[in-house]
């Protein structure tokens, strides 16, 4: 005959059991009993930085199903009413679209975990207040590169170097070793961009990256000169997106912007788990889109692989 105690002893664990196997909180290693606060500060409420935000609250609710996310845009309400919302919701984390909502969230005293995106690399530098992970609206130029060497078979490379770029100058010079590519940089010393140019041209070059610096390219008419100066040169120019295909640049490869957003979501993710340990993590993106001028390829006399036609998102014919 079964003693009491023993039996008491059983129900208990089949009381436990049952209650592992069908309580929220276990399912997935996910702690969904308890409703996850998520804050999004956008610079923007339209536009890329629209679908940025949008790629964040997307993947945070696949992630967390019983979130609640809050989204405030600096375009239609005041720095001081988001502060103070922000410290009323005491949100799990925050996030960051764009560099004026990262430089504002960078001012403020935060207490959740951040994570910012939709900025380059040179701003996320810059910011010294927080720790925080991100995901850098930055292609590495490595790729760019790839690409062009599709299209060109001994790509002269030319491209300017500031203060920003030093850092990044040797490891682009390992890859144009590592593809037969010769590169040609040229200090920007002055800002006058004509100059520039007209310097670096001597050097024989056919090909020319745009690099994300905001000290050489700090206005459209900086842009739109040097796409104009690689038509009439017939120099291939990698421009930065699709708008400056667009306007005459051969090819551009950039970050999916809905998909950098999805990457955010799962980033912060990995920050409120603690598995990220630096005090500075960056990510760049990790789906891209390619665009190609096929009417600057003709002029050019170059001929675009099927190969990358077929890979390309958008394409002026």
């Amino acid at each position: 005959m079964l003693k009491l105690p023993l039996f008491e002893k059983f129900l208990t664990y089949l009381f436990l059991i049952g209650f592992i196997l069908t309580s929220p909180p276990m399912i997935k290693g996910q702690c969904l009993a308890k409703t996850f606060s998520a804050v999004i500060v956008a610079t923007k409420d339209y536009g890329p930085y629209k679908v940025c935000t949008n790629g964040i609250e997307k993947g945070l609710k696949a992630i967390f199903p019983r979130v609640t996310i809050k989204i405030f845009s600096l375009t239609t309400e005041s720095p001081f009413k988001i502060s103070n919302n922000i410290k009323e919701i005491k949100p799990d984390i925050i996030f960051g679209v764009g560099t004026r909502a990262c430089l504002f969230l960078d001012e403020l005293d935060l207490k959740a975990p951040v994570v910012f995106t939709f900025i380059i690399d040179h701003t996320l530098k810059t910011l010294n207040k927080h720790t925080f992970a991100a995901v850098s609206l930055d292609v590495p130029t490595e790729k760019k590169l790839a690409i062009l060497c599709q299209i060109i078979k001994r790509p002269k490379v030319g491209m300017f170097s500031t203060t920003i770029y030093k850092e990044k100058i040797q490891n682009i010079h390992l890859s144009c070793c590592k593809g037969n590519i010769k590169l040609i940089v040229s200090p920007f010393l002055n800002t006058v961009i004509e100059l520039a140019l007209k310097k670096i041209a001597n050097s024989d070059i056919n090909s020319f990256l745009i690099t994300p610096d905001p000290i050489i390219y700090k206005n459209q008419e900086v842009v739109k000169y040097t796409l104009l100066w690689g038509f009439l040169n017939r120099i291939a120019i990698c421009g930065l997106s699709k708008g400056y295909v667009k306007n005459g640049a051969l090819f551009a490869l950039e970050a999916d912007i809905e998909a950098l957003g999805n990457q955010t979501a799962k980033l912060g993710k990995l920050l409120i788990e603690r598995k990220i340990k630096e005090k500075r993590y960056i990510e760049h993106p990790e789906k891209l889109v390619l665009s190609i001028n096929l009417k600057t390829a003709r002029r050019l006399g170059i001929n675009i692989p099927k190969s990358l036609l077929d890979k390309a998102k958008f394409i002026v014919k």
